[in-house]
């Protein structure tokens, strides 16, 4: 089947208004950025106020965390569904959810069973409600150019893993605007 100029100028003409639409609904400047600030919680989910609370919408979160907490379930927010309700009200448009040490090799058996694209570099790419998301260790944590959330559970992680996070933070590897910490140790980042 042949086209006409005329049609093939329609389809050039369409992607490139879906490109312009797309840049203008998800460009950095749609993201909304918060003061410095580092925030304890009592529990990882009550993040998600904290967010709303601030406004913020289109960021990268680091998710310090064993669990993913994006169960569909639920007319509200809960501690197994926080983060689902933060992508779906764009709060958050890109997860990396960092993975305790002593829980790595669990979590890479679990993997098996949801759809994964890839794995490189030591991080798992994936979607999820059509956010990017990633699965990694601290040490395979790349240097991120956006500035980033990060919502730590400071119980599950080793001092060892928490002076890494510290040195990502101090070195510049990553910057962050929000910290949002709970755990019985309060640690400064």
């Amino acid at each position: 089947m042949k086209f006409s100029y005329l049609q093939k100028s329609c389809v050039i003409l369409v992607f490139f208004l879906a490109t312009v639409v797309s840049l203008s609904v998800y460009s950095s400047s749609r993201r909304i950025y918060a003061p410095p600030q580092q925030i304890n919680i009592d529990k990882p989910y009550k993040a998600y106020d904290v967010w709303e609370q601030l406004g913020v919408k289109g960021r990268v979160v680091l998710l310090f965390d064993r669990h993913l907490n994006v169960d569909q379930e639920g007319s509200s927010v809960a501690e197994s569904n926080y983060m689902h309700w933060a992508i779906a009200k764009n709060a958050v448009r890109a997860v990396y959810h960092v993975i305790p040490d002593n829980a790595w090799e669990e979590v890479k058996h679990n993997i098996q069973n949801i759809q994964v694209r890839d794995f490189s570099n030591g991080i798992y790419r994936s979607t999820i409600e059509g956010a990017p998301l990633y699965i990694l260790r601290i040490s395979d944590i790349p240097r991120l150019r956006d500035k980033v959330m990060m919502n730590i559970n400071t119980d599950l992680y080793t001092e060892h893993e928490i002076n890494e996070i510290k040195e990502l933070l101090r070195s510049g590897k990553i910057t962050a605007d929000i910290i949002t910490e709970s755990g019985k140790t309060q640690q400064r980042f």
